[in-house]
């Protein structure tokens, strides 16, 4: 039986503390998305919480961004991650809809936009 070496599990949002526990004591790395806004962010501040009291590394992932106020909404959600200690990814997953075509065809971006054979 093959080893991976990288097993990425989805979870769905709003999980229960039991699952985050299960998780946190199985999985070595966590990505946390979160859309830009307030109410979105919260679970994603709990969870970041928790897995700090946990040591264990994880990283924020802000998703579904639109380019205008988002992007100033998107970068005060980091700062605030940022001052409880969350390290967060410097990109973030831009709304659009060739992002939503790809994610409903589960191809790459790169691959609907013919970047890539």
């Amino acid at each position: 039986r093959l080893q991976p070496d990288i097993l990425i599990y989805d979870t769905a949002g709003g999980i229960q503390t039991k699952e985050i526990e299960e998780l946190a004591e199985n999985c070595n790395y966590f990505i946390l998305p979160l859309k830009p806004d307030y109410f979105n962010s919260l679970g994603t501040f709990e969870m970041a919480k928790g897995l700090s009291v946990r040591n264990k590394p994880h990283r924020a992932l802000i998703s579904d961004a639109h380019s205008a106020g988002n992007f100033a909404r998107a970068r005060g959600i980091v700062e605030i991650l940022k001052g409880d200690g969350t390290l967060c990814f410097d990109e973030f997953i831009r709304s659009s809809s060739l992002v939503k075509d790809a994610n409903d065809s589960g191809r790459t971006v790169f691959e609907m936009s013919g970047l890539r054979d």
